[in-house]
């Protein structure tokens, strides 16, 4: 598991946390901190005192999001699955051992798409990667993506046959949707989109990371201990795609009257 970081300490702690409350414990976990602020490495430090299957790589900033330290990373692991968190981001306590059902017999598997605005709103990206269509929408421009980094599980072998892996991506491409293409024009790979999103990636029309995301990070984090709360979510996230579904149906198949 990778899970990169820089600067956000203030949502670190809780991304760490859903990690180490996974359901599934035979994890390897790779912090690799790319130019981070010396708050986030402190809190890598103590994940891995506490935590033996915590680990923290520490570099130099890089020109982009240290994609060349995630490629390391891979090529010198051991792990059948790859996987990754932001360190904005939280996983569900079932996420990794869920993705690991879902990818028997895959290469490339991403949650359901699915996002929380700054206002709490649960919306979504109707996109099934396991369509050629919907592969055709991300590889074809505009830039568009519906595959978060965080959730992404990919096996270590499909990932080793392309050609090119994590590398420095170019000026005003997305960093993600760069990686993610290079996994999307093989045809002779399985992809899947799950039936579940087993993250919460907050996400709305201004992202920017200040005191507002870092208290909404903290209140969805405490909530993710409730029982109750995790069956709302389940209930929440298929009622959002849904009625996004029910919307581009509409938009799309123009209903006569008899």
């Amino acid at each position: 598991m990778i899970v990169p970081t820089h600067s956000n300490s203030d949502t670190l702690q809780n991304a760490l946390s859903s990690i180490r409350s996974q359901t599934y414990q035979d994890l390897d976990i790779q912090i690799i901190a790319d130019g981070a602020s010396a708050d986030c490495i402190k809190i890598s430090e103590n994940f891995c005192t506490q935590d033996s299957r915590f680990s923290l790589q520490v570099h130099p900033k890089s020109k982009r999001r240290g994609e060349e330290f995630r490629d390391e990373t891979i090529k010198n692991s051991n792990s059948i699955y790859i996987t990754y968190l932001a360190d904005d981001d939280l996983f569900l306590p079932d996420h990794v051992e869920y993705m690991i059902t879902q990818i028997q017999g895959h290469d490339f598997v991403n949650p359901r798409p699915t996002f929380i605005n700054r206002h709490d709103r649960i919306w979504c990206i109707p996109a099934d990667i396991s369509l050629q269509s919907n592969r055709d929408w991300h590889l074809n421009p505009p830039m568009k993506n519906s595959i978060s980094l965080s959730g992404v599980m990919h096996t270590r072998d499909s990932y080793n046959s392309l050609p090119e892996g994590w590398a420095r991506t170019p000026e005003y491409v997305w960093t993600d949707l760069h990686m993610w293409k290079k996994f999307l024009i093989n045809s002779n790979f399985k992809f899947r989109t799950t039936q579940r999103c087993t993250i919460l990636k907050f996400l709305g029309s201004s992202n920017v990371y200040d005191l507002e995301k870092v208290e909404q990070n903290n209140r969805w984090f405490n909530a993710m201990t409730n029982k109750e709360w995790l069956s709302y979510w389940e209930i929440e996230v298929a009622r959002a795609h849904q009625l996004e579904a029910g919307a581009l149906f509409a938009e799309n198949y123009k209903i006569k009257n008899p």
